[in-house]
């Protein structure tokens, strides 16, 4: 079997974590306070998120939910942010 790789855009991600596991995640801010999301610990599929809404598209430990979260703060700072 062989193992999945990462999409090609994590290299250049703009927030980057590794959990108390070793398992990587990757987000980018893509528009108006959407993230994308993806990480090994699902496989590498691909979420795109509303960081108004944070709903968790998987079950994550409190340590990524803590990551995920400040994302999305600044996802949503960037979206008022343009508003003014």
């Amino acid at each position: 079997m062989t193992e999945k790789l990462p999409p090609l855009w994590t290299e250049k991600a703009d927030y980057k974590f590794v959990n108390e596991h070793g398992e990587k995640w990757y987000a980018n801010i893509v528009e108006d306070g959407y993230i994308v999301l993806t990480g090994g610990d699902v496989d590498w599929q691909e979420k795109r998120i509303s960081s108004e809404t944070f709903p968790l598209p998987w079950v994550m430990s409190e340590s990524e939910r803590l990551w995920l979260s400040a994302v999305c703060t600044v996802a949503r700072t960037m979206k008022e942010r343009k508003r003014t």
